[in-house]
């Protein structure tokens, strides 16, 4: 498990430090995932992005990491 460093709105420098640290699955929790309760998940091999409740991600990630 790895945070990315920067609280940035720009979506586009956390994707690229996953991709560049290899990361299979990365968790979003932006202002609008915490607004819901939600995370994203997104599945960086397929591009594939869900939204579960909180509570709910960690087996989520689970599953996709399996």
């Amino acid at each position: 498990m790895d945070v990315f460093p920067d609280a940035s709105r720009k979506f586009d420098k956390p994707l690229k430090y996953a991709t560049a640290r290899g990361a299979r699955v990365m968790a979003i929790f932006g202002e609008n995932e915490v607004s819901r309760s939600e995370a994203s998940i997104r599945n960086l091999e397929t591009r594939e992005q869900i939204a579960v409740p909180r509570d709910e991600a960690a087996a989520a990630i689970a599953r996709l990491l399996t």
